[in-house]
């Protein structure tokens, strides 16, 4: 969960709303994992990197119109 920590610190040091407000949980994370769906890219035997990979993420359809306008 480190790697989480410190990435939504980034995106909050960026002005980034993104991640901001307790997700992805750590329940989220061990559900992806147990799906099969959640990465790590390890370099030197650190993980430096995650990604979850899927075809569709249900909670997007929940956000509201602007965060999919041009404008961003």
């Amino acid at each position: 969960m480190k790697i989480i920590e410190e990435g939504r610190e980034f995106l909050k040091e960026q002005g980034v709303n993104q991640w901001q407000h307790g997700s992805p949980s750590r329940d989220e994370i061990i559900n992806d994992i147990n799906e099969g769906i959640s990465y790590v890219y390890e370099r030197s035997d650190e993980i430096v990197a995650t990604a979850m990979l899927t075809t569709l993420d249900e909670g997007y359809e929940k956000l509201p119109y602007f965060f999919w306008s041009e404008k961003f």
